[in-house]
């Protein structure tokens, strides 16, 4: 492997523990990260790359097998009749008060466990987060988008009704939590009456959605040695491009590559995240990275200038990804052994705890 890596380059090769007869590895290198196996006597018997979705093994050796944490598997009937698959967590004998807690993935196309559908990438944060409220009382439910139902208005629609679905399950307060995008839904659910008794936004983008979307291709094209002028040329197009979809109507809009679907995009890129904080009273949990601490001040900013009677803002390692730790870059995305940050999991648990207490 190490000729094919390339010369010059560093990588960092660490031992994971032991699964039978088999030793794991994490092989981090720039760019790259994979699990290695080897077998008593050390030779290489498997090689496992998530993000390019390999996996080889020598041919008298099995992967072991992965035991798959779950809930109960529940199946939610959307409007029209659509089916979403979820799970619902909760302790061996949960009371009829329990408070429910609905978790809401990221923006794409994710599983119950906060994984990206269609990859080998297993982080499972939701998951984790689930057991972990779970194991203090809450009634625990998170659901499939394995459309990438990106759309704010489908997203809300799928978050309505499984928070319905919840109420059902429990006669405690609801709480909604969302990662990132999924932070925005619960905004969306919070305005509502009835809606939940408190919401937690982690690292949710308080920026204008094409400000951030601008802002991570011209990042992708610099990587790729692009000349700044070359990028100035490019923000100008790109920003005109998307100030016409923002402005357009209809599901479709001819462009110069031809005719596209445009309404998912037109409906983030008219999405104002501070705007739609108006009129919150419920509790507000801001939590984010360090890194992140912009769009954090810019939540706290809009709810004070609100008058917004009860907001936390947090900034604790992890978040971003709720993963930790943050060690090798990209390479940190194949790394399975990754976990939640327990700050993370505790400013939540402490956040519900004091919110929904009657």
């Amino acid at each position: 492997l190490v000729p094919q890596l390339g010369g010059g380059m560093k990588v960092t090769l660490e031992r994971r523990g032991a699964a039978g007869d088999l030793v794991r590895w994490f092989l981090a290198a720039p760019g790259h990260g994979a699990t290695l196996w080897s077998d008593a006597e050390g030779h290489l018997v498997g090689y496992e790359n998530p993000s390019a979705r390999l996996s080889a093994w020598r041919e008298d050796t099995s992967p072991p097998r992965v035991s798959v944490p779950g809930g109960e598997a529940v199946v939610l009937r959307a409007p029209g009749g659509r089916e979403i698959s979820g799970d619902l967590h909760s302790g061996p004998r949960p009371a009829r008060d329990a408070p429910g807690v609905l978790l809401l993935s990221d923006a794409g196309r994710d599983d119950r466990r906060g994984n990206p559908v269609g990859t080998d990438f297993r982080w499972d944060h939701l998951e984790q987060l689930a057991e972990s409220l779970a194991a203090v009382g809450a009634v625990v439910l998170s659901f499939d988008d394995p459309e990438g139902r990106g759309a704010m208005s489908d997203r809300v629609a799928d978050a309505r009704t499984a928070l319905e679905f919840l109420d059902r399950k429990t006669t405690g307060p609801l709480a909604v939590v969302g990662h990132g995008e999924g932070g925005l839904v619960a905004v969306e659910l919070a305005r509502a009456r009835p809606g939940p008794a408190a919401i937690a936004l982690l690292s949710t983008p308080a920026r204008p959605f094409a400000e951030i979307l601008l802002e991570r291709e011209v990042a992708a094209l610099a990587a790729r040695g692009a000349a700044e002028r070359d990028l100035e040329q490019y923000r100008a197009g790109r920003r005109t491009a998307l100030e016409r979809i923002a402005a357009s109507n209809g599901d479709e809009m001819e462009t110069d590559v031809g005719r596209l679907e445009v309404r998912e995009l037109r409906e983030r890129l008219r999405y104002q995240s501070l705007e739609r904080l108006a009129g919150l009273t419920r509790p507000v949990l801001v939590l984010s990275p360090a890194s992140e601490a912009a769009e954090a001040e810019r939540f706290r900013r809009a709810l004070t200038d609100l008058r917004h009677p009860d907001v936390s803002v947090r900034l604790v390692e992890g978040v971003d990804s709720l993963l930790l730790p943050v060690r090798f870059g990209p390479a940190d995305l194949s790394d399975s052994d990754r976990r939640l940050a327990p700050e993370a999991v505790q400013a939540v648990q402490e956040f519900l705890a004091r919110s929904l207490r009657r």
